[in-house]
């Protein structure tokens, strides 16, 4: 895939901002980072940045794409130590070619054209032509410039120089790195369009880090002028297109997360094997489509057991089995239920507090479980495939305890079809029933 981004900018190295795309991976390094927002199961609007019980989208980063870019004229302005300009370097236009790599970065290359100073022409890197500027190989890193606003870190791949060069006399090697703002347009939403803004102050860009990170700034030797570290700025902005529109996601998802003892988890804490299933409410799926059985009835199960489950921070839960056991058809004896283990499964905490819910979908595919009917006399006998998600409600687990009840209700948000023996057909079905879960440590939890 090629993306072509067309830049309108003025700064000769500080261009190559306008041919950065940082890109992303799923779920996910931590925000600010690259990629789309497409139709999923895990948020509910189209920034991915709210998730709840109506989730229709799901948030895919970039992981490898190839792109190309152009600019306009560039100009490169240096000054001394005393703040005196010196003739600045000028370029006609440059092309870019790279690749978006990971949640937030970027490597390619800059070619400037028709690069002049002081009316001698200047020319740097492998095969350049007279007037060309080639740099190094650069690296772009997405990051905030402050609270909600992104900017994009360039420099040289592994730090060092990012452009060599000669003008007349004077040979010129430039390193450091260059922060640009991205402009809003793009954050949480897809846009065709972004902007990039430079700005200096006293031959020096502002900002000149981004947050969390150290100071870094673009410098300059210029050898025939007597050496030394000579700052570079400008103040200018890019108008970038972008085929087709990706994001940069600012916001991290509003969900719930887990507490152990007071304490906000990190890493995981395995859950206990064994259930409390409610005599009252036992787990049942029924079957009362059309097309699912020759007539309506419903598996029910009366125990619940957990193979290699655990709750994860900040807000997930996984379990290779969950295993429904002493499973019956209602009212036909002469059916048996197989004790049915589930797929794996992955869960992610969601609502808000006093509303939680989990829900689980499987790892891969979207089979959840298969439960096998079977019985000489059975008319009822068969494999009834369960895909699809089931959501629970999540009562009071915002309150520390050593266990909490997992609710699927009629109205909890359960999306469940069954599938006979194969068949292409899926029909809806209500899934229902309450296990109750503690820790294997024993200690106490909560989530919020």
């Amino acid at each position: 895939m090629s993306i072509k981004r067309i830049g309108v900018i003025g700064l000769v190295l500080v261009a190559v901002l306008a041919t950065t795309l940082a890109v992303a991976a799923g779920a996910s390094a931590a925000v600010p980072e690259r990629g789309k927002c497409a139709s999923g199961t895990e948020f509910e609007n189209k920034g991915c940045t709210v998730s709840g019980s109506k989730n229709k989208f799901k948030w895919v980063p970039n992981v490898k794409t190839a792109f190309t870019s152009t600019s306009g004229a560039a100009t490169l302005r240096s000054f001394t130590p005393e703040g005196a300009e010196l003739p600045p370097v000028e370029c006609v236009k440059s092309k870019s070619k790279g690749d978006f790599l990971g949640p937030k970065g970027s490597e390619f290359t800059i070619t400037y054209e028709g690069c002049t100073s002081a009316g001698e022409k200047c020319t740097g890197g492998a095969k350049a032509k007279p007037g060309q500027i080639v740099t190094n190989k650069l690296e772009g890193t997405l990051g905030f410039i402050s609270p909600g606003v992104v900017g994009e870190d360039i420099k040289a791949v592994g730090g060092g120089v990012l452009a060599s060069f000669r003008c007349g006399a004077n040979d010129v090697e430039t390193d450091g790195s260059v922060v640009g703002e991205i402009g809003s347009g793009v954050y949480n939403t897809a846009a065709s369009t972004e902007t990039l803004v430079l700005k200096e102050s006293g031959g020096k860009q502002v900002p000149t880090k981004l947050e969390g990170e150290p100071e870094d700034t673009l410098k300059s030797e210029i050898d025939g002028l007597g050496g030394g570290a000579f700052p570079f700025g400008t103040t200018q902005s890019a108008t970038v297109t972008v085929k087709p529109g990706l994001e940069v996601k600012t916001e991290e998802a509003a969900r719930p997360k887990w507490w152990v003892e007071g304490k906000l988890l990190v890493g995981s804490e395995a859950l206990a094997e064994t259930t409390t299933v409610p005599p009252a409410e036992p787990f049942e799926l029924n079957m009362t489509g059309k097309g699912i059985a020759t007539e309506p009835f419903t598996i029910r199960c009366s125990s619940v057991r957990l193979e290699n489950a655990k709750i994860e921070g900040p807000s997930s839960r996984s379990e290779e089995h969950v295993v429904y056991e002493n499973c019956i058809a209602v009212g036909k004896t002469e059916c048996t239920v197989a004790t049915t283990p589930t797929q794996a499964l992955k869960a992610q905490l969601e609502g808000t507090s006093g509303n939680e819910k989990l829900r689980f979908v499987p790892q891969t595919g979207k089979e959840i479980a298969n439960y096998v009917v079977t019985g000489a006399s059975c008319k009822v006998k068969g494999e009834y495939e369960a895909d699809g998600e089931m959501i629970c409600n999540y009562k009071f687990v915002e309150t520390e305890s050593h266990e909490h009840p997992l609710e699927f209700t009629a109205s909890s948000g359960s999306k469940v079809k069954v599938r006979v023996n194969h068949a292409a057909k899926e029909t809806a079905v209500p899934f229902t029933g309450t296990d109750e879960v503690h820790l294997a440590s024993g200690k106490e939890w909560s989530a919020f």
